[in-house]
C-alpha cells in the first residue's frame, strides 16, 4: 500500500484508533495533532531545528564554528545537525503511516478472516494494543543506540571543550529522539508478529483468490520502507567521520544491521500466512491428485461403470491441479518485489548524495 493511500483512511480510523487502542501518552499526542502526516513531520522537524539553533547560539557553540573560520553550514558538525530534524520529522510520519496503515490492514482483512465489523473492532483493538512491556524492549534498544551515537560524537567533535549546555542538549536530544523512533518501530514489528498469528490462527484461504490477503504483504512492505528510510537519513553522516576504521566499521556495521532488519521486517507479517498457505495447498494437493489417480484408474478399466464419465474429469482435475500447484506460498508477487528493489535503493541513493555532498563541501573549503 502506498503512503497516499493511507491518507484515504475514514474519519473512524483516524480518530478511532486512538479511542479503542491502546497507546502510550507519546503516540496519543502525536495521532491526535490536526494536519496531514507530512504536515506534522515538517513541523516537527522546524521545531527541533529553532530549539537546536537557539540553545547552540546561546550555548556559543555556533561561535565556536566562526572561530574556526569555516561557515556555519558548511561545518561538518553544523551539517550533521540537520539530520536530527529530519529525524524527529520521521518519527512523527512513521508513527502515523504505521499506525493508519496496520488499521487499514486490519479492516481490509474482514473477508479474509470471516468477520463482521463488530468483531473485527475486537481483532484490530486485540491487534494494535501493544503493551507498555513490549515498548520497553523498543526504549532499551533506544538507549542502546544513543549510547552509541554519544560515543562516537565524543571520539569525534570532541564535545568535551563545549558549554555544559551543549552537551546538556545534545545528550537529551539523542535519548528522547531515539527512544520515540525505536519504540515506534518496536510498536511495528509487534503488530506485524501478531498480523502473523492472526493469519495462522484465523485466516481462510482461497487458493482460486489470493487478493484478500494482500494486506499482510501491504504492512510487510510498509514497515520495511520505514526501516529503510531510518538508515538512509544517517548514511550520509557516515561521510562526516573521520577516516578512523573502528567507527566507520561500526557504523558499517550498524548500517548493514539496519538494512538486514528491513528485509526482515518484509517476511515476519507473513510468516502466518505463508504457513497456512502451504497448509492448505498441500492439502488440496494432495485430495485433487487422489481424485485424479482414482479417476485414472476407473477411465483405464474397461469394466468399470463410470469409466467415461471418470475420463471426461480427468481433464479439468488434471488443469485444477496444476493451477493450485501454481499457487505461490510466498505474497510477494512480482509488483511486490518491484516496490521492494525500489526502496531498497533508498539507502544506497541517500549513501551516494552524502559522498558527492562530502566532495562538495571540501571543494569549497578548499
Amino acid at each position: 500500500m502506498s503512503l497516499a493511500a493511507t491518507d484515504e483512511v475514514d474519519s473512524e480510523s483516524r480518530g478511532g484508533t486512538t479511542r479503542d487502542v491502546w497507546f502510550p501518552w507519546t503516540f496519543r499526542r502525536i495521532l491526535a495533532l490536526p494536519g496531514s502526516p507530512f504536515a506534522i513531520g515538517i513541523g516537527a522537524g522546524l521545531l527541533s531545528l529553532v530549539v537546536t539553533a537557539a540553545w547552540f547560539n546561546a550555548s556559543g557553540m555556533w561561535h565556536g564554528y566562526r572561530r574556526e573560520g569555516i561557515p556555519i553550514w558548511l561545518h561538518p558538525s553544523a551539517s550533521y545537525e540537520l539530520a536530527w530534524p529530519v529525524f524527529l520529522g520521521y518519527a512523527a510520519v512513521a508513527l502515523i503511516y504505521l499506525v493508519r496503515g496496520a488499521h487499514r490492514d486490519l479492516s481490509q482483512l474482514g473477508p479474509a478472516l470471516g468477520l463482521a465489523p463488530g468483531p473485527l473492532a475486537e481483532v484490530r483493538r486485540e491487534v494494535l494494543s501493544v503493551p507498555a512491556r513490549s515498548l520497553r524492549v523498543g526504549t532499551a534498544l533506544g538507549l542502546a543506540i544513543a549510547a552509541f551515537d554519544l560515543r562516537v560524537i565524543f571520539a569525534y567533535a570532541n564535545l568535551e571543550g563545549f558549554s555544559s549546555m551543549t552537551q546538556l542538549w545534545v545528550l537529551t536530544r539523542e535519548i528522547l529522539y531515539n527512544v520515540l523512533v525505536f519504540r515506534v518501530l518496536t510498536w511495528a514489528i509487534v503488530v506485524a508478529i501478531r498480523l502473523s498469528r492472526l493469519a495462522r490462527e484465523r485466516v481462510h484461504v482461497n487458493l482460486v483468490d489470493l487478493e484478500p490477503l494482500r494486506p499482510f504483504s501491504q504492512n510487510g512492505n510498509r514497515l520495511a520502507l520505514f526501516w529503510l528510510l531510518l538508515w538512509a537519513i544517517w548514511a550520509p553522516t557516515l561521510f562526516l567521520i573521520p577516516a578512523e576504521r573502528n567507527v566507520l566499521l561500526a557504523s558499517a556495521i550498524l548500517m548493514g544491521v539496519g538494512i538486514a532488519l528491513s528485509a526482515a521486517a518484509i517476511a515476519i507479517p507473513t510468516l502466518g500466512v505463508h504457513r497456512r498457505l502451504s497448509e492448505t495447498k498441500a492439502a488440496e494437493l494432495a485430495e485433487v491428485r487422489g481424485t485424479i489417480e482414482s479417476d485414472r484408474a476407473a477411465a483405464l478399466d474397461p469394466n468399470h461403470p463410470d469409466r467415461t464419465a471418470a475420463a471426461t474429469r480427468l481433464p479439468g482435475l488434471l488443469a485444477y491441479e496444476a493451477r493450485v500447484a501454481a499457487v505461490p506460498e510466498w505474497l510477494l508477487d512480482s509488483h511486490s518485489l518491484r516496490r521492494v528493489g525500489l526502496y531498497l535503493l533508498i539507502p544506497v541513493a541517500s549513501w551516494v548524495g552524502g559522498a558527492m555532498i562530502e566532495r562538495l563541501v571540501d571543494s569549497a573549503l578548499d
